[in-house]
Order: C-alpha cells, then sequence, then structure tokens
C-alpha cells in the first residue's frame, strides 16, 4: 500500500512548490520529498520501477493522504501518456491542478529557463519557437486529457491567485476535497519560491558542471565558496528581459482565448479569465 492517493498534477511556475508546502503542513497529509518524482513520466524516472516509486511513500501508510507535486504530469504533448500511466496504477487517486495566468505563467518559464541554462533566445523568440512554452499553458487541454481517464470529480483545480490572496479559505477548500480537517490550524503565512533574482550561467562556465568529479567536489565547498562560485560564473537575468513583444503577447492570448474560456467550465465564479476570454 505505499503508494500515493493524491498528485498535484502542475502547472509549473504556478505556485506548486508553496502549495505542496503548505498540504504537508497538515498533520494529516504526507508531501513527498523531494517534492517532484516525475515517476509518471516516460522521459524521466519511470524506467526506475514501482519499487523505486513505493519507496517514497515507504512507512507513511499511516497518513490518510499520501500525495507529491510533479508540474510535468501537464505538459502534454510535450510529455504524454502520463494520465493514463497514473489512472492504470492509483485510479481512485485525487487530483489537484493550480492553474496561473498563462501570460504570466509562460514569462516566468522563459525566466526559468534562462536561469537553467537552458534558453538562450529572447522571449518572444524563444515562445514561438519551443512549443512547450504555450502547452503548458494549454490548462482546458491538460484536464481533457485527464478525463479520458478519471471522473473529473476527482480533480480540483484552483488559481494561485486564490492561494496567495485567499490562502487560508482555499486550502480549507482543498481540505474538505481531500477529506481531511478543513478547520485545522496551520502556518499558512510564508509562501515559497517567490520572485527573486534570477541568474543564468554563463556560457563559458555551462559545461564546467558535466565534468567527471565536479558534482563531489562542489558538494565539499564550504557554503560561502559555493555562494562566491555561483556569483562569479553566472549573471543576473534583467525582469525587462521578460515584457513580450505586443505582437508575440497578441498571438499568445489569441492562442489561449478558447482554452480560458473552457477552462470556466472547471472553475467556481469567481474566474475572472485573466482579461483574455
Amino acid at each position: 500500500m505505499s503508494l500515493p492517493n493524491l498528485i498535484v498534477i502542475g502547472a509549473m511556475k504556478s505556485g506548486t512548490t508553496s502549495l505542496h508546502h503548505y498540504l504537508r503542513g497538515h498533520p494529516d497529509i504526507y508531501m513527498s520529498v523531494p517534492k517532484e518524482l516525475n515517476y509518471f513520466v516516460k522521459e524521466h524516472h519511470w524506467d526506475r520501477g514501482l519499487d523505486w516509486y513505493k519507496s517514497h511513500f515507504a512507512g507513511k501508510e499511516d497518513f490518510k493522504i499520501r500525495g507529491e507535486t510533479t508540474p510535468a504530469y501537464s505538459a502534454a504533448p510535450i510529455y504524454d501518456g502520463v494520465p493514463r500511466r497514473i489512472a492504470d496504477l492509483i485510479p481512485d487517486a485525487s487530483l489537484i491542478y493550480i492553474v496561473r495566468d498563462p501570460i504570466a505563467r509562460i514569462r516566468s518559464q522563459w525566466r526559468h529557463e534562462v536561469a537553467a541554462g537552458r534558453e538562450r533566445l529572447p522571449i518572444g523568440q524563444a515562445v514561438l519557437k519551443d512549443p512547450a512554452y504555450l502547452a503548458r499553458s494549454r490548462y482546458a487541454s491538460q484536464i481533457d486529457r485527464y478525463a479520458e481517464h478519471f471522473d473529473l470529480s476527482q480533480l480540483k483545480v484552483i488559481t494561485n491567485q486564490s492561494l496567495s490572496d485567499r490562502r487560508e479559505e482555499t486550502m480549507a477548500r482543498l481540505f474538505e476535497f481531500l477529506g481531511v480537517d478543513p478547520d485545522v490550524s496551520l502556518d499558512l503565512h510564508k509562501e515559497r519560491h517567490q520572485a527573486t533574482e534570477k541568474r543564468s550561467r554563463l556560457p563559458a562556465f555551462r559545461k564546467i558542471r558535466n565534468i567527471r568529479g565536479y558534482d563531489w567536489i562542489a558538494g565539499k565547498m564550504p557554503r560561502w565558496v559555493k555562494q562566491l562560485n555561483y556569483r562569479l560564473t553566472t549573471r543576473a537575468v534583467d525582469p525587462g528581459d521578460v515584457e513580450l513583444p505586443a505582437q508575440v503577447e497578441e498571438h499568445l492570448r489569441a492562442e489561449l482565448a478558447e482554452e480560458v474560456s473552457k477552462l470556466r467550465n472547471h472553475m467556481n465564479g469567481e474566474f475572472d479569465g485573466w482579461g483574455i476570454a
């Protein structure tokens, strides 16, 4: 029985880290360490096998809810087949999907990719060239894929704005959805992964991390040496770089209008459609 019964499926850069933290604060909920197991993504950890996945929940059977949070589970068609794999293993799982203004989410994803050294194009070019940016913001389409394998009563969709602005109310609704005490007293004041300075690895140093033995040496460095190394081998990502060209943003809004309109079917009456639809 060392399996989860809760999967937080994303979306990327929408507050999944904060949500994971708040969920694990409930005494009847265990959330995995690490947060993102990526087991159901074939390109990531599927080949590690079921025993590897179960090991993250071993000994936690006394918790009413056991869960994990992996944003890549809502990244089809970049990562395909995830809903079917989840349903085959844990068909009764509860699903939570946290979403964000899709344009703001795309900007944040671009900053994340630049900081990780995986993106070198300006944002206006990158979001048109790489379909992953738009795919992860097609929230209704991601839900449709889960609807093929799950009853939608098993899915709860929330916005990161509600988690930020009405945190206690939103978490109480999620706890009620999960069948645990919604009135439990929790510390919900601290948010995780708030906007901080993003830095990108300088091109000359990107390949150093792949040198054999680098991780071992880095692990032996004192904290202050690691921090100094990070500052010397990276550059700040200018927040101004995140502004989308007007024509590109107009194109994205047009692409996402129907998605946002369809998303209303899964939201409560307070949903404003982010001014897109």
